[in-house]
């Protein structure tokens, strides 16, 4: 018998947000033995992920494209923060489980219009990622930053 291995929020994102993902053309991404965000979805070069960490009620919402980063063992990241699209998604990154339902509720109404500000200023959002004025992390950053990851590079992890 298998077990229902999904954590609580992936189970709240199929529920709650997964329908208009679907509806928008993306297709949830299942990788092994790689470190991705809890959860993932893809569209073309344009991808969405999330993740949230319960013991520290800590949520971070991605969307943008998916590189390589260079860690432990095989790794992606989404290089687009989700307030760059929508910046009253949340205002503390400190979430609680009752908040979470509000988020993905406000990530269902604002997705296709944050994709319209992903086709005209992703450029411009991907630029800050290597500003080094920013922050003084980002030269370290960009150090393990790798290439734009093709799906097809992805095959051996799914």
């Amino acid at each position: 018998m298998l077990l229902n291995h999904r954590s609580e929020f992936q189970l709240l994102v199929d529920q709650k947000l997964k329908p208009k993902l679907i509806e928008l053309g993306f297709k949830e991404i299942i990788l092994n033995k790689c470190i991705q965000p809890e959860v993932l979805y893809n569209k073309g070069r344009l991808w969405f992920g999330a993740s949230w960490d319960c013991r520290d009620n800590y949520l971070e919402i991605k969307l943008g494209h998916l590189y390589w980063f260079k860690d432990v063992m095989p790794r992606v990241i989404i290089l687009g923060n989700y307030s760059s699209y929508y910046d009253k998604i949340y205002k503390n990154p400190a979430i609680t489980r009752i908040d979470l339902n509000i988020i993905l509720k406000n990530l269902y109404d604002t997705l296709e219009s944050a994709i319209k500000t992903y086709n005209l200023k992703y450029d411009l959002i991907l630029s800050e990622f290597f500003d080094t004025s920013k922050s003084k992390y980002s030269k370290d950053f960009a150090l393990h930053l790798g290439e734009e990851v093709l799906i097809n590079e992805l095959s051996k992890y799914m």
